[in-house]
């Protein structure tokens, strides 16, 4: 099953080689996924928001000292 994993990475990355964007939604299953379950669907977008959003609110911490912000790490004296 890893291998198989692999295999999508690495495809990806041939079509992005090669000037091609993918249709990631559509090679995924993702129109079947809609019409058929649309509550793992719904679930999926929402773990992926969640997680897109914590690694910003974390990057974002350590990225806005630059900015004229306090981190709180930076605080203490």
């Amino acid at each position: 099953m890893v291998a198989d994993r692999v295999n999508v990475v690495e495809g990806i990355g041939e079509d992005l080689m090669s000037g091609r964007l993918p249709n990631i939604f559509a090679e995924m299953g993702g129109a079947a996924e809609l019409k058929y379950n649309r509550a793992g669907l719904a679930r999926k977008v929402l773990v992926a928001s969640a997680v897109a959003g914590l690694i910003y609110y974390m990057r974002r911490d350590k990225h806005d000292v630059g900015r004229g912000t306090l981190v709180r790490s930076r605080r203490r004296r």
